[in-house]
């Protein structure tokens, strides 16, 4: 009886054991089926999120262009309240020769010196911007990798 009895009860053992792991494997299952599907939700959000991010920059985008268009305009209209300023400033000093010396013609020559002055400043600045258009340090650098020596 005793051999029955254990062997009941290795049965009920095994049985149980058996339970507890069919309920661990379908619990398991069911964790998996809950993060697959969190997944599929994560990735679905961030698919949308994505289309709606690409919408908005290509809303934007077409208000900045707009935009540019305007600041453009605006830059053209500043440069020509500039140079109606510069005007204003060489009249008002030439104004103030003329009152102080009385003379017509010293107040144009004041007048003549600052758009002289001016433009050679403006020429100077052009030279000096100019002079990298030809890609001095580019040149140097592939000089050097030839191992010539640049003729300036």
């Amino acid at each position: 009886m005793n051999d029955q009895t254990n062997a009941q009860a290795t049965g009920q053992a095994g049985q149980s054991t058996g339970d507890a792991a069919q309920t661990m494997d379908s619990s398991r299952a069911a964790d998996e089926r809950e993060s697959a599907a969190a997944v599929t939700d994560l990735l679905r959000q961030l698919a949308e999120t994505g289309a709606d991010i690409s919408t908005l920059l290509g809303q934007e985008l077409l208000l900045a262009l707009g935009d540019s268009v305007r600041i453009a305009v605006l830059g053209r209209t500043l440069v020509h309240l500039a140079a109606l300023a510069w005007l204003g400033f060489a009249i008002l000093l030439s104004w103030i020769v003329f009152d102080a010396a009385g003379s017509g013609p010293l107040a144009a020559l004041t007048f003549l010196s600052l758009q002289v002055a001016a433009a050679l400043l403006v020429l100077w600045m052009i030279r000096r911007y100019s002079a990298s258009l030809a890609l001095p340090r580019t040149r140097d650098h592939i000089a050097a990798l030839l191992g010539k020596e640049r003729q300036s």
